[in-house]
């Protein structure tokens, strides 16, 4: 007795191969020479002066924690949270560098202060 094959159907049926259903593969479909990065994106000179200013700021943070009385430890933190806080939406790339090179002398002549305690 010889059994004649059915054809398998798909459990699931395909959907139509006109669009995708995925928003990454979707987000530049049929747009050449258009960005798929948010508009607001950095560039990479602006990206790499945010890591610097995070930089400076987790250093002046961990630097603040080694100060021995703890009412100046409050306010240096304070301070330095709401200078770096009102400073956030600073653009002008002069001004930024600037404040890059205020911070690093305060973070400084702070670890200096706290070495000539220390010693």
């Amino acid at each position: 007795m010889h059994l004649q094959r059915q054809p398998l159907k798909p459990a699931i049926e395909p959907k139509e191969a006109t669009q995708s259903q995925h928003p990454i593969c979707d987000a530049g479909a049929g747009k050449m020479g258009v960005s798929r990065l948010p508009s607001a994106a950095l560039s990479l000179k602006q990206f790499l002066q945010r890591q610097r200013v995070l930089g400076i700021y987790r250093n002046m943070i961990r630097t603040i924690r080694k100060v021995p009385d703890e009412a100046d430890r409050k306010y240096l933190s304070d301070w330095a949270r709401d200078e770096f806080k009102r400073n956030k939406s600073a653009t002008d790339q002069d001004a930024i560098r600037m404040m890059i090179t205020q911070a690093n002398n305060h973070l400084e002549e702070l670890q200096g202060s706290l070495a000539l305690a220390g010693s």
